[in-house]
């Protein structure tokens, strides 16, 4: 258990970014999933024969998660707005 008032508060400071970032990382990630899908979708409806290049495409929202939690982390407020 937390003893004092700004442990606390910090502790609170840090949830609160923690969930910030992870919102926005899986806002993004779901924009790319959504994206990739539609795609990959046309893809296959338009006749394409070999379709398992489609498949390392997925692994593109690893770089959009990472821009995404650079860019949140720019974004978060300073400690004494949470206060």
């Amino acid at each position: 258990m937390i003893s004092s008032h700004p442990q606390a508060l910090l502790a609170f400071a840090h949830k609160l970014n923690r969930l910030l970032l992870l919102r926005v990382t899986v806002q993004m990630m779901t924009l790319w999933f959504f994206i990739w899908g539609v795609f990959a979708l046309a893809m296959k409806f338009s006749g394409v024969q070999h379709t398992e290049w489609l498949a390392p495409g997925l692994l593109g929202f690893a770089p959009i998660a990472l821009i995404a939690c650079l860019r949140e982390r720019r974004r978060q407020p300073a400690f004494e707005k949470v206060r």
